[in-house]
């Protein structure tokens, strides 16, 4: 696993969520949450060293990163297990998953952080789950 892999355009699950009558495109939003520390874009990148894994996003000539915790493939960040990253050959396959019973430990402040956390609050009142799927080539 060990490197940096360009990631492919994520899968996101669910694609759209409808907020008081007004359909929203969760892959324009969910990276600007609390989630990803602001990532602001999707990432582009994972870069992996030893038991950490940075994800990369750049947009509009600034890059970002969120790092996370990696363990025999598992991700965590503050100790909460959030996703697994696994090679298949030459593919390294990331993927995310924040269950919605997780969304609803959160404070409820938290979900309502950041210009997009309308989002998430909407994914824990709905009972939704939230997973996010990318390959990455080397």
């Amino acid at each position: 696993l060990k490197g940096s892999w360009r990631l492919g355009k994520p899968t996101i699950s669910p694609e759209t969520i409808t907020i008081e009558g007004k359909e929203y495109k969760v892959a324009d939003h969910i990276f600007k949450t609390f989630l990803f520390t602001g990532l602001g874009w999707e990432p582009r990148f994972i870069l992996i060293k030893g038991e950490t894994a940075e994800l990369n996003a750049v947009g509009y000539c600034v890059q970002k990163s969120m790092k996370l915790a990696l363990k025999e493939g598992q991700l965590s960040v503050h100790n909460l297990p959030i996703g697994s990253v696994v090679r298949e050959g030459k593919l390294l396959k990331l993927e995310i998953a924040i269950t919605n019973a997780l969304l609803k430990q959160m404070p409820s402040e938290h979900l309502t952080l950041g210009e997009s956390g309308f989002i998430l609050k909407a994914l824990a009142d709905q009972g939704l789950d939230l997973k996010i799927k990318a390959t990455g080539t080397k």
